[in-house]
């Protein structure tokens, strides 16, 4: 198995499958989407916040079935993903504030 996220990009394991393809084409392609101009557009597009309204839990339920193809160490939806770092950050026993920022660290995927 080679190296894909940040390491080698001499070729993929078809093991691997279309999550291992989907984080090679996201980090062959990091250069194109750490330009100013990219983040700018970016900014313009998701930076109204005009998309559409939800409350927290809203946002939850629809990330119950989101997985992100761009982390291949994990095939968890979102939800569960948010839900054991939360878990992980009280049992190492940091502040609630902590334990908040874990659980709602990746609730902005919902937009993708």
């Amino acid at each position: 198995m080679l190296a894909l996220c940040g390491g080698s990009r001499l070729g993929i394991d078809p093991r691997l499958g279309q999550r291992a393809l989907s984080c090679l084409v996201l980090h062959t392609n990091r250069g194109n989407t750490t330009r100013l101009a990219f983040s700018r557009s970016m900014a313009a597009k998701y930076g109204k916040f005009d998309r559409e309204q939800m409350t927290v839990l809203e946002c939850f339920e629809r990330l119950k079935s989101y997985v992100d193809s761009s982390d291949p160490d994990s095939s968890l939806p979102n939800l569960e993903h948010m839900l054991q770092t939360a878990e992980e950050i009280r049992e190492a026993g940091h502040p609630d504030w902590f334990q908040l920022v874990g659980l709602l660290h990746d609730m902005g995927k919902v937009m993708f």
